[in-house]
């Protein structure tokens, strides 16, 4: 099963416009597994109606993806991917080491790979 990011609706997958994709297929979408789930690595970039960039600043997009309403992240998710809930967040963050030591990891630099 594979699932994409959201943090506070950041969701993260990669995708730049409606108009070009970095990925043509989900089976593109580069993914890691951390603890028998499947997370993506890679910022999404798919322009909704709703979606912003990070810090309303379009040169932070190859970095940051866009930002999404839940609404509207959950209607750009590709094909085999969903948006996890709380309890795979919460297996995520338990196999990270839990609340003190997970978000360490995730973040870029971190030793899960996932490069938040």
């Amino acid at each position: 099963m594979n699932f994409a990011f959201t943090l506070t609706l950041y969701f993260n997958l990669l995708v730049p416009s409606q108009e070009q994709f970095y990925f043509t297929h989900p089976d593109q979408i580069p993914v890691i597994t951390i603890g028998g789930q499947e997370w993506t690595t890679t910022n999404w970039n798919f322009k909704t109606p709703k979606s912003f960039f990070y810090n309303n600043d379009s040169t932070l997009d190859k970095k940051y993806g866009r930002l999404y309403y839940y609404s509207n992240a959950v209607g750009a998710t590709p094909p085999g991917f969903h948006l996890p809930t709380m309890d795979e967040w919460w297996q995520l963050i338990n196999y990270l080491g839990g609340p003190n030591e997970a978000g360490k990891k995730m973040m870029e630099g971190g030793d899960s790979g996932l490069n938040l």
